[in-house]
């Protein structure tokens, strides 16, 4: 095995335990490498991916291994091994106390065993969990169509942005590469190339430059020229994975094992926001600039002010999460592993309501330009549009074959686009 393609399989592993594949995506990708390094050695590989120029194929995930037990630990001293579901099911009857701690191969830490919803997340949920549902969609937003879909990345797309005026939008996959695409006609401007793996983009706000977060390991921020693709600047030891700029973009912030600060036009490091206990998941800039939310695999959203780098507040009760500001800075939407999404009130931190109708992990959120409407992405391959004010389901968008990783709005609000494991983009507009 090459350096380089050990370190590939490293970032998969690291993407795993962040949370930002579930087991099957997992699978998937490794499968992609384990074809990859065949060929590249001359030798028999189970049968590739066929690449075809009307859309791409995807083959079956080879079977997943045998799920393993789960162990228990009671102040310290583990107390034996359970099947998945018998665990869940001693936790509700009483049999297993809520303060024990339980865990299993793969998983990064212990967990609480009073943590249902991140339990039944990695567990699989009992046979008599049900999903609540939202009622009908809104007449109003019920002629939304499939614009488009975009093609030519080689592997799962991880981030989608449009330009400021909505006439491009760009993408970062896992396939090392950035490409800028015409929203209009869906033609590929230009390709972005790099060495690693592409897990954040973001415009700036006057739309001349493009930022971009890698894998943890390559531990850099990367500064693009939108027009010509020319790398500007590159950031060292970001450490990044999730980057954006912030209001008037003379600012960038980063985020992996911590968040820090980044003066756009010099690349100095301005400050490193120090709190965080596990690898930051997601990170956005209040609308005034003078926040920033970080959202984090287990220690739920934590809100820092800009200027001094202080943590104002933690937002608690979320597992996995990703987040992002409504238009006037008010409100927080978080998605989460338990499956939902959470709108809370910025200023005191208070849970303001909870979103329910995914089936699986909620791993991308977006509020509308005016701020009235949330759209969601998820493992369930799915889109859905929520009303902010009542938390109804508008609507649900359905297309994509994998997990649905990214989704924006366009600046007017009239088009949504995602980005997918299923190596594609598409465009969502209403009619």
């Amino acid at each position: 095995m090459t350096e380089e393609m050990e370190k590939n399989f490293k970032d998969l592993e690291e993407l795993y335990k962040l949370g930002m594949l579930d087991a099957e995506g997992y699978a998937f990708q490794k499968k992609q490498l384990e074809d990859e390094m065949a060929r590249e050695s001359g030798q028999a590989a189970s049968a590739p991916i066929q690449q075809e120029t009307t859309s791409p194929s995807l083959e079956a995930p080879p079977p997943l291994p045998e799920i393993p037990k789960i162990h228990v630990s009671v102040g310290g001293r583990e107390i034996g091994e359970f099947e998945h579901e018998e665990v869940i099911k001693k936790i509700r009857t009483g049999e297993i106390r809520r303060d024990a701690r339980v865990w299993k191969k793969g998983m990064p830490d212990w967990v609480d065993a009073g943590n249902l919803p991140e339990l039944e997340d990695y567990f699989g949920p009992p046979p008599d969990k049900t999903v609540t549902m939202s009622p009908p969609a809104d007449p109003m937003y019920s002629k939304w169509r499939l614009v488009r879909t975009f093609e030519g990345h080689k592997y799962a797309v991880n981030s989608v942005a449009f330009s400021p005026d909505g006439r491009h939008i760009v993408s970062g996959s896992y396939d090392k590469t950035l490409k800028l695409w015409e929203t209009a006609s869906g033609r590929l401007v230009r390709t972005f190339e790099d060495h690693e793996r592409v897990i954040s983009v973001a415009f700036s706000p006057d739309g001349q430059y493009i930022v971009s977060g890698f894998t943890s390991s390559d531990k850099t921020l990367k500064l693009w020229e939108t027009a010509s693709g020319r790398l500007v600047r590159t950031f060292e030891d970001a450490a990044s994975v999730k980057a954006t700029f912030n209001p008037d973009g003379q600012y960038i912030v980063s985020g992996s094992d911590t968040l820090k600060l980044w003066e756009t036009a010099s690349g100095r490091l301005v400050r490193t926001f120090e709190g965080h206990n596990q690898s930051v998941s997601s990170v956005a800039f209040s609308p005034d600039g003078r926040h920033i939310v970080s959202g984090t695999s287990y220690e739920g959203l934590k809100l820092w002010e800009t200027a001094s780098g202080r943590l104002v507040r933690t937002f608690e009760d979320a597992a996995y999460v990703i987040a992002t500001f409504n238009p006037d800075g008010q409100y927080i939407v978080s998605g989460s592993s338990d499956k939902t999404l959470k709108l809370w009130e910025t200023g005191s931190g208070r849970l303001i309501r909870t979103f329910e109708g995914h089936k699986y992990n909620v791993i991308s959120v977006a509020f509308s330009p005016d701020g009235r409407h949330i759209v969601s992405g998820s493992v369930d391959k799915t889109l859905k549009l929520w009303e902010t004010s009542s938390g109804r389901l508008v609507r649900t968008f359905e297309g994509h074959e994998r997990e649905v990783n990214s989704v924006a709005f366009s600046p007017d609000g009239r088009h949504i686009v995602s980005g997918s494991v299923d190596t594609t983009l598409k465009l969502w507009g209403v009619e």
